[in-house]
């Protein structure tokens, strides 16, 4: 098949799998755009299916075609199509886009070099840089190549400073933890940050602790758990709330008067708008689809993706090396923090070398240095040796990259029992020896 064929193909298989299945709508849309088909009917049943969706209306034949598409086309386009393959035919929709993009650009090349030949003093880099503008343009995946001046910028900024100072001061998104929020600002729109932490350390806890606070506020969280399912997250968060013991709760060991405390959690939860997707199976298009999708319905406040590692690589990159892999994973958190305009929280863990070691570095995030290039911010969470019982309820959010910001380190106090995290009372704050900082285990 040439391009226009094989075009036509994808077009319309991918138009089939939507309507045989609107679920995959929200991953076709993460994918693809109306502006990656060429024939226009199905640009047209792109733009109604999409619409239909999101309006939270049943997707039909019928509905397709009495908004303009051709019944004949539409039959066509569910004849062949298999809607478990969707993500595939949006990837080639959107691959054979580019494709012809690069087409386009090429055909008026040969007309660009008779023009700059007519000048009086043609300039060859001059054209080459046209070029390879237009080549950059048409591989762009459809993203805008305009600027924004510098004072539209700044008054964004200026807005942001404004609201900042009705919050008393804070620019960021609040965490729920004074401490933190004081010496940083919080998390910040638009950047990924990073949790590390060796196993067992509560990295988990941590992150749906800051989502519930933000749900807590009236917001919208996000939680993606590739490890845990959502109800063990859920149970957590409960023992959380509730002060009880999580080992009490999963042994069974749970009195009336401990489930009364469970009820009131959970009763205190009910309204949060705190959203968890515990599929083990996810690449970054899908989180970035399901984003997508939630976004349509109301701004998101934050993201919490639990952890990098176990994101799958998405087709094009399973045959490439590991480092390159969570290069894509990476990447494609920092983007969807800028896309959403909402803080992004990722977790991952450390290397072997980290558990010989015992202050965490930059050099123990696991698997690549794309996660700490990627990261706005990356954050340990670091505990003394058992030797130090005065520390064993007590660990420090080392902030070991801040890129618009101070780095340190931040004690606070951690429950094991009810895996919950707190402010430190003034009196409980532990000295900071410089000796700490060369404990190697």
């Amino acid at each position: 098949m040439n391009l226009q064929e094989r075009s036509t193909d994808a077009e319309r298989s991918l138009i089939g799998a939507m309507i045989l299945d609107p679920a995959t709508i929200d991953v076709a849309t993460g994918i693809v755009s109306d502006a990656d088909f060429a024939e226009p009917d199905a640009r047209t049943a792109f733009r109604v299916t999409a619409a239909l969706r999101d309006a939270g209306e049943a997707v039909t034949i019928d509905r397709i075609v009495r908004s303009g598409v051709p019944a004949a086309f539409a039959g066509k386009c569910c004849h062949h199509a298999v809607a478990s393959s969707a993500e595939a035919y949006a990837r080639d929709v959107r691959c054979l886009s580019m494709m012809r993009a690069i087409m386009a650009a090429a055909r008026s090349f040969s007309s660009r070099v008779e023009a700059e030949a007519a000048e009086a003093m043609p300039d060859p880099s001059r054209l080459a840089d046209w070029m390879f503008a237009r080549l950059e343009q048409a591989v762009a995946g459809g993203s805008s190549l305009t600027t924004g001046l510098v004072c539209d910028f700044a008054d964004e900024a200026l807005r942001d400073i404004a609201e900042a100072i009705q919050r008393q001061g804070q620019m960021g998104q609040s965490t729920g933890f004074v401490s933190v929020d004081e010496t940083i600002g919080g998390l910040f729109p638009g950047e990924l940050t990073t949790i590390a932490a060796r196993p067992g350390i509560g990295k988990t806890s941590l992150a749906i602790q800051i989502c519930r606070h933000v749900a807590s506020l009236g917001k919208r969280a996000v939680m993606f758990s590739l490890e845990m399912t959502g109800k063990e997250l859920a149970q957590r968060s409960l023992c959380s709330a509730a002060e009880v013991s999580n080992q009490m709760v999963r042994s069974g060991a749970v009195d009336g008067n401990t489930f009364a405390k469970l009820q009131d959690a959970a009763d205190g939860i009910r309204e949060f708008d705190f959203h968890i997707d515990d599929s083990p199976e996810t690449d970054i298009g899908r989180i970035r689809a399901i984003c997508k999708m939630l976004a349509t319905e109301r701004h998101i406040d934050i993201v919490a993706v639990d952890y990098i590692g176990l994101v799958n690589p998405s087709a094009s990159f399973r045959s490439r090396k590991r480092t390159e892999q969570v290069g894509e994973v990476t990447k494609g958190l920092k983007a969807l923090a800028k896309t959403l305009d909402c803080p992004v929280v990722a977790l991952s863990q450390v290397n072997r070398e980290a558990a010989k070691e015992g202050w965490l570095r930059l050099h123990h995030l696991s698997e690549s240095s794309s996660i700490e290039n990627d990261s706005n911010a990356v954050w340990f969470i670091q505990r003394k040796p058992a030797e130090s019982p005065t520390l064993r309820d007590k660990v420090f959010i080392d902030v070991a990259k801040n890129r618009n910001g101070q780095t340190g380190q931040i004690q606070i106090g951690w429950d094991p029992d009810i895996t919950r995290f707190r402010d430190l009372e003034a009196s409980d704050l532990e000295n900071h020896e410089p000796a700490f900082d060369e404990w190697s285990g």
